[in-house]
């Protein structure tokens, strides 16, 4: 559960700089900003319970949807 916390304290900052940065430029409409910021919310609590579960695989499947929706909330801002 440790681990799982810390991982979540090295992604925050990132999350937050994608949703401050897509909300300035407002390029992009706030409910797909909103869509993927849930996403990626919902991607980390399924992290942290296949964390403690012990599921790897499903562990590094969520992992990567929530880099893919910082990635998109980067993109959007383009």
């Amino acid at each position: 559960a440790d681990a799982a916390q810390r991982n979540g304290f090295e992604v925050t900052p990132a999350f937050a700089a994608a949703v401050i940065i897509a909300q300035y430029v407002g390029n992009a409409q706030m409910v797909t900003i909103n869509v993927l910021a849930v996403l990626f919310i919902t991607s980390r609590l399924l992290y942290i319970i296949c964390y403690l579960a012990d599921w790897a695989p499903l562990r590094s499947l969520f992992w990567a949807i929530g880099m893919g929706v910082i990635a998109a909330l980067f993109f959007v801002s383009a």
